[in-house]
């Protein structure tokens, strides 16, 4: 008798590990196959996703402002190349305050973006979000007088906030940064993503 159970137990425990090693070889498959864009490079407003700030310090350690990390240059820069090209009319620069930050992620990405060419006045900020999903939230309202709307991101991140978009009722197309990332760190942004997308698919 206990032999059944423990065998039944053995068996339940290998559908649910098939099932959890199935689900994420899909997710990760919808990952990669995300990660070219939706094949759009036009429209009348671009929603640029934030990411880490860099603080800087004094010689004392002492924060006295940030700057952006690598992947806020890296599709702030995307985002405002096209612009400079006409492709795009306005910028939404998506991303609150980190922790222990004093500028939000979406405040440095204006700098970057007025840095490359882009007219403020064509910038909106929404300095709010903590999250992807907080991003969409948040950035929906400012654009309602948007005719078409692009969202530019790392190519990892794109099938995510395409995801996030469909739950909300919201059909995006998606367009990948230009700049070429670390293999290594790219890699492990996939499989982060991956687990990102099961994770909001149950919660």
């Amino acid at each position: 008798m206990i032999r059944k159970v423990i065998r039944r137990l053995f068996i339940l425990l290998g559908i649910f590990v098939g099932l959890g090693v199935l689900s994420f070889c899909v997710a990760f498959g919808v990952v990669l196959q995300g990660m070219t864009g939706s094949g759009i490079d036009k429209a009348e407003c671009g929603l640029v996703f934030g990411a880490g700030v860099v603080p800087l310090r004094d010689k004392n350690g002492v924060m006295v402002g940030s700057v952006a990390g690598p992947g806020i240059q890296r599709r702030t820069e995307t985002a405002a190349r096209l612009y400079t090209k006409g492709k795009l009319k306005r910028l939404i620069l998506t991303g609150g305050k980190g922790e222990g930050m004093r500028r939000s992620e979406s405040a440095v990405m204006r700098d970057v973006a007025v840095n490359a060419g882009v007219d403020p006045l064509d910038i909106t900020l929404e300095d709010q979000s903590t999250s992807t999903r907080e991003n969409l939230l948040n950035s929906r309202p400012l654009t309602r007088d948007c005719e078409s709307v692009l969202d530019i991101s790392d190519a990892f991140h794109l099938s995510r906030i395409h995801f996030l978009a469909w739950q909300q009722g919201w059909n995006l197309p998606t367009y990948p940064v230009e700049e070429t990332i670390n293999p290594r760190f790219e890699t492990w942004s996939i499989i982060r993503e991956t687990l990102g997308i099961l994770f909001y698919s149950v919660y």
